[in-house]
């Protein structure tokens, strides 16, 4: 028996991407099967499944093999504990999608979130300009 496997990766998502793969043998294949495909999907969006069995013709020895690809959620990281470094590859993503203009953003509630003074935000803004420019 052999598999074949293509896939699409979509870089875009938040989540590391999986290929589970697992078989079993004997009696009742399908439910051990599950079985255990179901204690490494725990948490995870599965994107795509396929499952397949076999029957030995000489011991009548029945065998199922399944493969899954899923995607599991990356965990996030506390805002407060990000470098400067991680701060500004941030803001810089954000100053981008509104244009590159700095009043479109509330620097209070960002200062907020990454638990630093206003002055470090601004610091940080003008950095990133000064860098585009």
């Amino acid at each position: 028996m052999s598999v074949k496997i293509a896939l699409k990766v979509e870089p875009d998502k938040n989540h590391d991407k999986i290929i589970i793969a697992e078989y079993s043998s004997g009696k009742d294949v399908l439910e051990r099967l599950q079985e255990k495909m179901q204690e490494k999907i725990k948490n995870a969006e599965i994107v795509d499944f396929a499952f397949g069995t076999y029957t030995m013709p000489l011991t009548r020895r029945k065998y199922a093999v399944g493969i899954a690809v899923v995607n599991v959620p990356r965990e996030r990281k506390n805002l407060e504990k990000l470098s400067i470094e991680e701060r500004r590859a941030i803001l810089r993503k954000a100053l981008e999608l509104f244009d590159w203009n700095p009043k479109a953003m509330n620097s209070s509630e960002i200062a907020r979130l990454f638990n630093v003074s206003r002055d470090s935000i601004y610091n940080d803004i003008e950095q990133i300009m000064r860098e585009k420019s």
